[in-house]
């Protein structure tokens, strides 16, 4: 005794297969995804650019000796006058160096770093412009500024190097 007859059950196994073959077809479609997916990585910040590395150390070798040297300058011989061009080849670096990270691809953290040591130093050099001297205190407290903020950029440079080989 049947319970179903015949024809329904060969209709029931075709639909049953055609689900086993969009399953099969589905998985297949989720694995090839994920392949391609993982096959595509998307970079978050930029490659290592050595010659960054090198501006950045650059400079902040100039500015160390600019605020090491007015440390040693009397106080009275400390004219904007005096320094003048240190700081205008320092401005200059300061915007080719922001120019230059404008330029790289998701490298909006450096980018934003530079900025923000070129306007402060636009503002210390028309400080000093203005008063025409600086004080013992401002001079290292400048130079301590400008030795954290650029050494966050050399160092977030060289993490760009150890992070591009993992790539």
């Amino acid at each position: 005794m049947h319970f179903f007859k015949p024809q329904y059950i060969n209709q029931f196994k075709g639909e049953v297969m055609k689900k086993n073959m969009m399953i099969n077809a589905s998985r297949w479609m989720l694995m090839l995804s994920a392949l391609l997916l993982s096959a595509c990585s998307m970079r978050l910040v930029s490659e290592y650019d050595v010659r960054s590395l090198e501006q950045m150390e650059q400079i902040v070798q100039k500015i160390d000796f600019l605020y090491l040297q007015m440390e040693n300058t009397p106080k009275a011989e400390r004219a904007f006058t005096r320094f003048q061009n240190q700081y205008l080849e320092v401005m200059s670096e300061l915007n080719v160096l922001h120019l230059r990270q404008q330029a790289r691809e998701s490298n909006e953290q450096t980018t934003k770093q530079v900025k923000i040591a070129l306007d402060l130093w636009q503002q210390d050099l028309s400080s000093h412009r203005a008063k025409n001297t600086l004080s013992d205190f401002i001079i290292k407290r400048h130079r301590a500024q400008y030795m954290r903020l650029l050494n966050a950029m050399i160092q977030g440079e060289q993490f760009k190097q150890i992070d591009s080989t993992k790539v």
